[in-house]
């Protein structure tokens, strides 16, 4: 279950913790996410520029690419931060 919070931030109650995030500017478009273990240890970062698209594509990129890097290393349970309420409402 992931939760909105008033203060910005979207939690998945579990182990390891991702940020995610995107960014538009002059129609150019950067993701990229930090992947913590429990102690608040950087497991892995990302980041890339994908062109033009719209913040919240931006956004929903960056979650995605941050969650098959997750999978990928056979990380299955995850709590999930970030800023976009949209995106969050979309896979809740």
């Amino acid at each position: 279950m992931f939760m909105w919070m008033s203060n910005g931030i979207v939690l998945l109650l579990v182990g390891l913790n991702s940020i995610f995030d995107g960014y538009v500017h002059n129609n150019s478009a950067t993701i990229g996410f930090i992947i913590r273990n429990s102690d608040g240890h950087a497991l892995l970062a990302r980041a890339k520029k994908i062109g033009e698209v719209t913040i919240t594509v931006a956004e929903c990129l960056a979650l995605r690419d941050g969650l098959a890097y997750m999978v990928h290393n056979g990380w299955g349970k995850v709590l999930v931060e970030g800023d976009s309420k949209i995106v969050i409402d979309c896979i809740d």
